[in-house]
């Protein structure tokens, strides 16, 4: 009769159409995180803001040399997504 409350919460989120939104906040935060692994939390926290817009993560990086150095490692970081997120796939679309 019991049911775990990770099931509760999936219904009752689907239900009032808030799981996407939940869904991208969780996609952003692992972008956040992979580019901090790879390029340093200094460079993750310099980040201005990145948005997932369908399956497109948008990024605005404040500055050319770091939207450079986003895009050749554009490669590892959806990798490291998809390993977190299987069976999805991303684009990355920067900004400088």
């Amino acid at each position: 009769m019991f049911q775990d409350i990770k099931s509760i919460l999936r219904r009752s989120l689907r239900q009032k159409g808030i799981d996407q939104a939940v869904v991208a906040a969780q996609v952003v935060e692992a972008f956040r995180t992979v580019v901090g692994e790879l390029l340093g939390p200094r460079v993750a926290a310099s980040l201005r803001q990145v948005a997932l817009k369908g399956d497109t993560l948008q990024v605005s990086a404040g500055s050319s040399a770091l939207a450079a150095e986003l895009s050749m490692r554009q490669t590892a970081i959806l990798q490291a997504l998809s390993e977190r997120f299987p069976g999805s796939y991303f684009r990355l679309k920067i900004f400088g």
